[in-house]
């Protein structure tokens, strides 16, 4: 039988030439026939390999559930191990045929070495493990952010092709209206705000810039939202943009208290310019910190020349004593003092009062008012009180 597989010249072609080791075993296991790429495979030489059980190259098991199937019935299996000549194992991939050749059961064995395709597997699942990993973690992070996560068209509806779950809070939307499109960025932004969002971020686009904008969005609640974006276009080989990403929070709070805030400051400006007081802060020692008055010609000096210097050495002696005795017993006591006292005007001798109050552990504020007029009014109710 073996002569007639020798004398076949397309079979020999094919099973010298063969990349594949290839094995011909008979229905007891004994190799009948070997190429040289199943020599270099195993470590054999041919005459080492004729005769040889095949379950001293693979394992036996693999003969024993060869026996079991049909003739006929080509089989193939992956991840078996080898043995080599060394004892060494590595991973085969193995192709069964069974055939029938002079009336004698045989089967062709078509063979190789599987030990670069296991390892490049064994990466692949370690590298989809490590990404599965990996995009858990990123899922976890961008869904815990307070805050949206976007990617959408550049279009006045600005469409999502991605939004993280941090949409709902802030919006009342859920994500799967948003990639249904059953509502859309767009149509949550005020109508007041639409158009300059558009034109802000458009600009950008066209300057191949980050942009940075907020503006109010209605949520789904009715409630009017602040919120600040920062984001830039995504662009192809072509300069065409295909699509904006970047990220959306939530700044109703700070807005309201900036706007508060900035309500107050209008409050008291008006408050104070209604004053006709002078106000002074100053530290413990006297120093000038800050003032104000709503007319700079009320200031005997200008505040260059005081401000961040001791009051000491601004005051006239006599009124530095008092203002410093006002200050010593505020600070001793907490309770507001008052001294009066007078200065060389433009039109003469004028009365002004100092009021001091303890601001905090580091300052006190000192409020100066003109009483001029009140001293005048009061000698002149002296004066027609003794008459009388």
């Amino acid at each position: 039988m073996i002569s007639d597989l020798k004398n076949t010249d397309l079979f020999q072609s094919i099973f010298q030439s063969s990349a594949e080791g290839i094995l011909v075993v008979d229905s007891d296991g004994s190799v009948l026939m070997a190429n040289p790429a199943c020599e270099k495979l195993f470590g054999y030489v041919f005459e080492e390999l004729i005769g040889k059980n095949i379950g001293v190259l693979i394992p036996e098991k693999l003969k024993q559930q060869h026996k079991k199937d049909e003739i006929n019935n080509p089989v193939k299996y992956t991840n078996v191990w080898g043995i080599k000549n060394d004892n060494t194992q590595f991973y085969l991939e193995i192709s069964l045929s069974p055939t029938v050749i002079d009336d004698k059961n045989v089967t062709i064995a078509f063979l190789k070495d599987a030990t670069k395709h296991k390892e490049n597997l064994q990466k692949i699942k370690q590298t989809d493990k490590d990404l599965v990993e990996s995009n858990r973690k990123f899922d976890t992070l961008v869904n815990n952010l307070k805050g949206i996560l976007f990617r959408c068209k550049n279009n006045r509806d600005y469409e999502m092709d991605y939004i993280s779950e941090g949409c709902l809070e802030i919006t009342g939307y859920p994500v799967e209206a948003f990639k249904t499109q059953t509502i859309t960025l767009g149509q949550v932004i005020l109508d007041e705000d639409h158009d300059y969002v558009w034109k802000h971020i458009q600009s950008a686009v066209r300057l191949k810039k980050v942009f940075s904008i907020e503006y109010r969005i209605k949520h789904k609640d009715g409630s009017i939202k602040y919120v600040w974006e920062k984001g830039e276009a995504v662009y192809n080989n072509q300069n065409e943009v295909m699509a904006l990403e970047g990220f959306i929070a939530d700044i109703t709070l700070q807005k309201e208290a900036e706007l508060e805030l900035r309500s107050n400051e209008e409050k008291m400006k008006a408050l104070l310019e209604a004053i006709p007081d002078m106000m002074f802060i100053q530290d413990h020692k006297g120093v000038y910190l800050d003032w104000y008055v709503n007319s700079s010609e009320k200031l005997s000096i200008p505040p260059e020349k005081f401000m961040g210097v001791n009051m000491k050495k601004v005051l006239p002696p006599n009124i530095y004593q008092k203002i410093k005795s006002s200050h010593n017993k505020a600070i001793e006591s907490g309770k507001m003092q008052i001294t009066e006292y007078n200065v060389h005007g433009k039109k003469g001798i004028e009365y002004r009062e100092a009021r001091v109050v303890l601001m905090n552990d580091h300052s006190l504020l000192t409020i100066v008012r003109n009483i001029t007029g009140k001293k005048v009014t009061d000698a002149q109710l002296n004066i027609k009180n003794n008459a009388l």
